[in-house]
């Protein structure tokens, strides 16, 4: 049941927050730390943040899930985790954020269904596409209403401050 308009669906027991997501690429940047469209060289990448702007996720090899309006320290292609890893952070991240309905960008089926797996079996809330014009993010958002997605960003800020990450949470728009 919808009762909002915007990135959020309002229901009684909890707000939703959709995003896009795609895979990581290993066509990288020199920015030692940046947001995660600075950090990569990918024509697909840069297709996809700039479709979506400020609401999207690149999923890291090294990171689990990057959100657009968070600094990353860059990393090479040696650091990556192996699957069995990568599938833990997956895990703890979708505990902490279950107000996540991913949808993930998958224009190359043959490599990217590894990795639309790996979040079904992470057990985040997850949908396929494979254009970017097959999903419209503007149905979703609406500028004026985005207290679920910086609620969550604020959830993000508190869970890296307890870790003493090195990321740190800055506005994008």
């Amino acid at each position: 049941m919808q009762t909002q308009k915007g990135i959020i669906d309002s229901t009684k027991e909890k707000k939703i927050v959709r995003l896009p997501i795609t895979i990581c690429s290993s066509k990288k940047t020199k920015v030692k730390r940046g947001y995660p469209y600075r950090l990569y060289n990918s024509k697909r990448i840069k297709s996809f943040t700039e479709k979506y702007g400020g609401f999207y996720i690149i999923l890291s090899r090294t990171h689990g899930l990057m959100f657009s309006d968070i600094k990353y320290n860059q990393y090479s292609d040696l650091e990556m985790l192996p699957d069995r890893q990568l599938l833990e952070v997956l895990k703890k991240q979708a505990n902490q954020y279950p107000e996540l309905y991913l949808y993930f960008y998958n224009p190359r089926p043959l490599t990217g269904d590894k990795w639309f797996i790996l979040l079904e079996k992470a057990r985040f809330n997850v949908k396929e596409f494979r254009c970017l014009k097959d999903f419209d993010l503007s149905q979703y958002i609406h500028y004026n209403e985005l207290e679920g997605y910086n609620n969550l960003l604020e959830k993000i800020k508190k869970i890296n401050k307890q870790k003493k990450s090195m990321i740190t949470l800055e506005k994008f728009w």
